[in-house]
């Protein structure tokens, strides 16, 4: 967990702001490598809903240099925006370890300019039984 106090920001900067994550490739004999970035507003976080958070969502790792590049990675992530008189809200983690197949596929959070295309895919299955031996 990280905490970040902002004592004496304004609001107006407040509510500019951005909260930026970026996923590197660390390697030992190289340099760090920039896998996916995610950007969203501070004051999105904050009026997402009543206790101002994104919890346990995955986000959509995109290319930063490349405007037109897909999703190249996720990550699970707990944002939380708290303002004067704000309370931290809790979340029992024996709740969260009931269900081990959940792995959150439905709570995906991804930038405006990813536009996700459904796709069909039809297959058919056919099963043979009692066939002759092949030599």
């Amino acid at each position: 967990m990280l905490f970040f106090e902002f004592d004496g920001l304004k609001i107006n900067d407040l509510e500019t702001g951005m909260i930026e994550l970026t996923l590197l490739d660390h390697e030992s004999l190289g340099a760090n490598n920039v896998l996916g970035t995610f950007s969203v507003d501070i004051a999105y976080i904050y009026r997402m809903n009543h206790q101002h958070e994104l919890y346990r969502m995955w986000i959509a790792m995109t290319d930063p240099c490349d405007e037109d590049s897909d999703i190249s990675g996720y990550l699970r992530v707990t944002i939380n925006v708290l303002g004067p008189g704000d309370k931290p809200p809790f979340h029992d983690p024996a709740k969260n370890l009931k269900n081990k197949n959940d792995h959150g596929i439905n709570e995906l959070f991804m930038p405006s300019r990813i536009k996700l295309t459904p796709h069909l895919i039809k297959f058919n299955v056919y099963r043979a039984e009692h066939l002759a031996a092949i030599d």
